[in-house]
């Protein structure tokens, strides 16, 4: 399936813009069809990495116009302009960086730099995204008192930790923009019959004085947890998973029976919110080591 599909998106173009306006229309409209949307966003990615790159940007940007269109006359909303633009455009943007560097860890680290700086710039506008992030906190609260666990973000105040909102929503896209690449360059490894994605991903690091700046953060926004630094410490605690996942899948290689190690480590991994910060910080230390460099290739930024 996945192949013919392949082929599919590296044929002619026209149906494939009536392919992804169907895709997103319906995804909007009919919710246990939901998918849709990352599924679009995945074949942005594809697309982007497959085709030549004016010919795939021409193909997302007037499926986009048109789903666009499609959802403002639906929804009478000028909030659902912004849907296509996010779940085809940013990780069509990321493949591009990807395709134009060759470098998986360069275009996941320009992923959360823009998310971050983007959230910054968000943060001058007149938007509702600090209220929202408000009332999720409530829900974080109440689920971590249920649980028995301490209170999170060192038991801040609401009206602070709302401050960081547009961090988070910034940061959640990042990281599903960095999926759905992910998910697309593997895709593309398949069709090529090569194991390519695979040594690529493992060898996932950002370079030594990232690796640096990112403990640094980290220690000081324990010590002084203010917004801004909440903020800052939350997007790269989330863009330093890739390279902690990377190493964890290195650590399992040497192992005869790897699954044994992978499968409660995921588990841990999407249950505990501690286990989060543990990964980010295992992948920069074991970058500044240099263990990467005895198991996986050469796949990081200099």
């Amino acid at each position: 399936m996945l192949a013919t599909l392949g082929r599919i998106l590296q044929g002619p173009p026209l149906p494939i813009v009536g392919g992804l306006i169907l895709l997103q229309a319906l995804a909007m409209h009919v919710p246990v069809l939901l998918f849709g949307i990352l599924l679009a966003g995945t074949i942005a990615a594809f697309l982007m990495l497959m085709r030549p790159l004016r010919e795939a940007a021409l193909i997302l940007a007037l499926s986009g116009v048109a789903c666009a269109a499609l959802n403002y006359l639906f929804a009478n909303d000028s909030s659902a302009l912004l849907i296509p633009l996010i779940f085809l455009g940013t990780p069509a943007l990321l493949a591009t960086i990807l395709r134009l560097s060759g470098s998986l860890s360069l275009a996941i680290l320009c992923g959360f730099v823009g998310a971050w700086i983007g959230a910054k710039v968000l943060g001058w506008l007149p938007l509702d995204l600090d209220q929202a992030w408000a009332a999720a906190l409530e829900g974080i609260r109440q689920a971590a008192l249920e649980a028995g666990r301490p209170e999170p973000f060192h038991g801040l105040p609401t009206e602070q930790l709302s401050l960081i909102g547009t961090e988070v929503v910034m940061a959640s896209l990042a990281l599903l923009s960095t999926l759905l690449l992910l998910l697309a360059r593997a895709w593309q490894s398949v069709l090529s019959e090569t194991s390519f994605f695979a040594q690529e991903f493992r060898a996932t690091r950002y370079g030594r004085i990232a690796d640096i700046i990112f403990l640094i953060i980290v220690v000081a926004t324990w010590w002084f947890p203010d917004p801004f630094m909440l903020g800052l410490s939350l997007t790269l605690i989330t863009a330093f998973l890739f390279p902690g996942i990377a190493t964890v899948h290195r650590l399992a290689d040497r192992i005869r029976y790897r699954l044994a190690v992978l499968i409660p480590f995921y588990i841990l991994l999407l249950s505990l919110q501690e286990v989060l910060l543990i990964v980010a910080t295992l992948g920069a230390v074991e970058d500044l080591l240099g263990w990467h460099r005895r198991a996986a290739g050469d796949n990081g930024i200099s």
